[in-house]
């Protein structure tokens, strides 16, 4: 059978959701199927995920300077110098002759024209934050609404918002998935001690490290048993850490911390009583599932993935930004109130590489 030539395309390979989603599907496509290439279109950024795709597979980061944003370098592509993006992309079609291309971003929409004048099937993976796909040009929006481009989102919600957006009914859900250990044993959680709520992310607005701190505030005033930890890199928000972490009294030092950057997350997760995800929009972030798998319960504000966890039992989702009562719910986990159903981790097993990536080999598989 004739293999199928899959370009999988990636706005990044940093250490984040969407680009470790790409890396996921590369590294389980059967190589006796298909043959893959994966890009990356910012390669100025880290390309910390490359490292993890598998030998067989081919690595394509766009020149350095083709999408920069940087004042100079695109007077000197204005110029000829430096080839724009969409002359890089059609280097890379003309290389590689994909049978189908799948683009893990709603930006860059101009890509797919080129690919529809070639009749290359082609999907768009949205997994964006609403605030990004409400704010598209017309051009682009016009783009999302043509139906030679096949949209596919990674939550209910977004599938739920690119329906009433573009009138489209033909949208399919495909949420990110990860590794889960079915003979994982369940840790065995110390409920001697404080209850330990970890949260983890780059520390910014958007992923809410200033709602993190004001709710910590709220619940150590009114239980002292509680121990608020945020791991994630700080690097480009070091005046949000700071003016952040003042806030914070300093009976209450011991039980905020910012942990940094930790390599061994999950076990960190291990040792946890609670994940509290702060975010302010966040669709479907791989690190609640990371928790569930661990067996840590979830609580969050409305919205995103949380919605739908809910229904199992293993999240509560309370109001938006409504820390009072993000708070309260969880001293009452703490003070043993609120109850989670004990099957976090069959919650997480759903959302497997086994039970998820299949559907994606399925969808690429043109040639079948």
């Amino acid at each position: 059978m004739k293999k199928t030539k899959v370009l999988l395309l990636s706005h990044s390979m940093t250490r984040t959701g969407a680009p470790q989603v790409i890396v996921n599907i590369a590294n389980y496509l059967d190589s006796e199927q298909f043959e893959i290439v994966v890009g990356a279109i910012n390669s100025s950024a880290p390309q910390d995920l490359a490292e993890k795709l598998k030998s067989h597979i081919q690595y394509e980061p766009f020149p350095l300077s083709s999408c920069s944003s940087n004042i100079f370098v695109r007077a000197l592509r204005y110029c000829g110098f430096i080839p724009n993006i969409r002359k890089v992309f059609k280097t890379l079609l003309d290389k590689h002759h994909p049978d189908v291309v799948l683009i893990n971003t709603v930006f860059h929409l101009r890509l797919g024209d080129i690919l529809l004048e070639q009749n290359i099937p082609y999907i768009r993976y949205i997994h964006e934050l609403n605030s990004y796909i409400e704010t598209l040009s017309k051009e682009d929006q016009s783009r999302m609404q043509d139906r030679r481009m096949k949209l596919i989102a990674c939550s209910e919600e977004v599938k739920e918002l690119l329906q009433k957006l573009y009138k489209r009914q033909d949208i399919e859900v495909f949420p990110p998935s990860i590794e889960v250990r079915p003979d994982a044993i369940k840790p065995d959680r110390d409920i001697s001690g404080p209850c330990r709520v970890i949260t983890a992310g780059a520390v910014s607005l958007r992923k809410g490290f200033d709602l993190w701190v004001e709710v910590a505030r709220r619940v150590l005033a009114r239980n002292n048993n509680v121990v608020f930890e945020w791991f994630g890199d700080a690097a480009d928000s070091e005046g949000l850490l700071k003016s952040c972490m003042q806030k914070i009294e300093p009976e209450y030092h011991h039980a905020i911390k910012f942990q940094g950057i930790s390599k061994k997350l999950r076990q960190e997760m291990q040792n946890a009583s609670l994940f509290f995800l702060s975010s302010r929009e966040d669709p479907f972030p791989i690190v609640v599932l990371e928790a569930l798998a661990e067996g840590l319960p979830v609580i969050g504000f409305n919205g995103g993935m949380l919605k739908e966890l809910q229904l199992k039992a293993v999240a509560v989702a309370v109001p938006k930004f409504d820390v009072e009562n993000l708070a309260q719910a969880i001293i009452d986990f703490a003070e043993g109130r609120l109850h989670f159903k004990d099957d976090c981790q069959e919650a997480a097993m759903q959302y497997s590489h086994q039970n998820i990536l299949p559907k994606f080999s399925h969808l690429l598989n043109v040639n079948r």
